[in-house]
């Protein structure tokens, strides 16, 4: 929306507050925070792109419901591996990339408990999760190494109750709530 950056074509997969879309120069997939069928830009990109093998996974798909861990780990995979492959196909066609990949977050809040067994021969779910985001960070900085900036907004520690901020935000004069 910077008319320093209005000569630039972006991509941009799964970042919140992209929700409901927009029109950019370039694609947008949202990370919407319901179902719903408008979720692109162009709206028929998710169709164009599932025409061509590719199937789009949003994060609102997959949520911890009580199901056995190793079920929710291979859904959390099969989530994160979709919004790669859309990522890595879109990236062709731009000059930014901005894309948020949220397995390690995912998996961290229900699986953390694996990082104190000590007890066992198995690599940690959780650091799975690292080892696949690091694969798609050199995936995705091979497309163009010398402008590719990574960063992460996720901690490295268990989950041990949830809180909202809307309180504060409201406090603050940062929020209003719709009623």
């Amino acid at each position: 929306e910077w008319e320093e950056f209005s000569d630039l074509k972006f991509s941009v997969v799964n970042v919140q507050l992209t929700h409901p879309p927009k029109p950019l120069n370039g694609t947008l997939v949202t990370y919407p925070m319901s179902y719903t069928m408008n979720t692109s830009y162009p709206r028929r990109l998710l169709a164009d792109l599932h025409r061509q093998g590719i199937r789009y996974a949003h994060d609102v798909t997959l949520f911890y419901t009580g199901q056995p861990f190793d079920t929710f780990a291979k859904d959390a995979w099969r989530v994160a591996t979709a919004q790669l492959e859309t990522a890595l196909e879109l990236a062709n066609e731009t000059d930014v990339m901005v894309v948020n990949l949220t397995l390690v977050d995912r998996v961290s809040h229900f699986l953390w408990y694996e990082m104190k067994d000590q007890n066992t021969d198995k690599r940690p779910i959780i650091l799975q999760a690292y080892d696949f985001i690091d694969e798609a960070c050199r995936k995705l900085q091979a497309l163009n190494p010398e402008t590719t900036l990574v960063f992460s907004e996720i901690g490295f520690g268990e989950l041990d109750a949830f809180y909202s901020i809307d309180k504060e935000l409201i406090a603050a004069g940062l929020q209003v709530l719709n009623s």
